[in-house]
């Protein structure tokens, strides 16, 4: 389990951040100035590669996100099943899922906070999944010294479960949220 720490520093400030994950609302915070607050996710997910066949169609693996290059390999063995490896992966922030058999199979990726995501891939091809944005923030505020002080804080992604998310102040009413490590 890791997490996700959000902090408001910003003077004369109240926010409400809402933090995803693979698009899945996995927190909500709302912090007066000089408040913190942790929001926990995951840094694992399964992956399961299907077929529709002879009731040898399906083969697991899992992975932490900390490996944040890797490569999912279906293939099929002597006796029809499928078989589901793990390679290190040459592009950053990538997870690609490579079919090796003749028929079109489906990966469906689940992470331990998140809904299921399934990628069709046809025989031969791969599919890259970007990891770089799979947590983001946004929010809204409002400056209590000021009349018209309402404000959004426009949407922030990061690939870190430890990540760091701090409120801004950029002008007299426009804040946004850094994600730093």
């Amino acid at each position: 389990m890791s997490e996700i720490t959000v902090s408001n520093p910003a003077e004369y400030t109240t926010v409400t951040i809402i933090v995803s994950h693979w698009n899945t609302p996995i927190g909500k915070v709302t912090l007066q100035q000089d408040e913190k607050a942790t929001i926990g996710t995951t840094t694992s997910a399964a992956v399961k590669a299907a077929s529709n066949g002879n009731g040898k169609d399906v083969a697991t693996g899992s992975f932490g996100f900390a490996e944040t290059a890797v490569t999912f390999i279906v293939s099929t063995n002597a006796d029809g099943s499928l078989q589901l490896t793990k390679e290190p992966e040459t592009a950053a922030d990538t997870i690609t899922f490579s079919n090796k058999c003749s028929i079109p199979v489906e990966f469906l990726f689940t992470p331990d906070d998140a809904a299921t995501q399934t990628f069709e891939v046809p025989p031969g091809e791969e599919f890259p999944l970007v990891t770089a944005t799979q947590w983001q923030a946004s929010g809204s505020g409002i400056v209590s010294d000021t009349d018209n002080g309402k404000f959004d804080l426009p949407a922030v992604a990061f690939n870190n479960g430890n990540a760091l998310l701090t409120v801004i102040k950029l002008g007299h009413v426009e804040y946004e949220i850094e994600a730093s490590e």
